[in-house]
């Protein structure tokens, strides 16, 4: 006769019961120390006494058969859990190493960007520092600008997302030769001035030219990888026309540069230009 042993969550020994027979819980005694591993936790087993024999109308159980029984309980793996990763943010020409932070993480963790739309970005090199920290690097190289989700995923199946947790961006540009011009100060009646400056990479740049009380008064435009937008020392003519078409009187002017990304526009550097008639 077959029979199914029924164990609770605390470690002890419930009953067991069939469609025949009951075992109450007074006929066990678990006792001893507990046994813990990752995988179980042996509750203990039966104290070796005299049970006696059980028996009733449809079966008979000895008590060799119950001292060979264990109690064993297996705990429920917990999901993993997601805090923050560090840094936040990277620009899409670039491998970045980044820390992630929350509970539960396990040893064959998957740890991955995503974004609707998008091929997933998986981490490699990964290292579980401990259940609550890890650390990883991602290469970002010709990704999409935008929000990522941040999603891990135990060796279990088990698995957490923290949304919009980082953001790619477009690589990073900076004047390496900061604005200027030559002659300065000019008459534009003898000729123009040389608007000069060096970029890191090649960017979609705007030069604005304002007045002494913040007008624009000119600008120019530059692709990336034209004059004024390309990689290295860049020369832009002013002439001293604005773009209402005058000559600009004498007195001083704000020079900017600024890079195009998107919609948005970033001033990299600044300058003074002064025109004397």
């Amino acid at each position: 006769m077959a029979c199914t042993l029924i164990l609770c969550s605390s470690m002890a020994m419930a009953a067991a019961r069939s469609s025949n027979y009951l075992i109450s819980t007074e006929v066990f005694d678990v006792g001893g120390t507990t046994a813990r591993s990752n995988s179980y936790v042996l509750a203990g087993k039966l104290r070796d006494k005299q049970t006696g024999t059980l028996t009733n109308a449809n079966h008979s159980l000895f008590e060799g058969f119950m001292r060979s029984v264990y109690s064993f309980f297996r705990p429920t793996p917990q999901p993993p859990a997601l805090a923050a990763i560090q840094p936040k943010n990277g620009f899409n020409d670039q491998s970045i190493s980044a820390t992630i932070t929350g509970a539960n993480f396990r040893s064959g963790i998957i740890t991955k960007l995503t974004k609707s739309g998008e091929s997933d970005i998986l981490a490699s090199n990964i290292i579980v520092n401990s259940a609550t920290r890890l650390s990883c690097q991602f290469n970002l190289t010709g990704k999409t600008i935008g929000y990522w989700d941040l999603t891990v995923t135990n060796d279990d199946g088990k698995t957490a997302t923290l949304p919009q947790a980082f953001s790619i961006q477009s690589p990073s540009i900076t004047v390496t030769k900061p604005v200027s011009n030559t002659p300065n100060p000019f008459n534009p009646q003898a000729g123009a001035t040389t608007i000069k400056y060096s970029l890191s990479k090649d960017a979609d740049i705007i030069i604005y030219l304002y007045n002494i009380r913040g007008e624009r008064i000119w600008q120019y435009v530059a692709s990336a990888g034209q004059t004024g937008g390309k990689l290295g020392e860049n020369e832009v003519l002013w002439d001293g026309i604005t773009t209402f078409k005058q000559i600009a009187s004498s007195g001083v002017y704000i020079v900017t540069v600024n890079v195009q990304d998107g919609a948005n526009v970033r001033t990299l550097s600044k300058s003074k230009i002064a025109i004397i008639k």
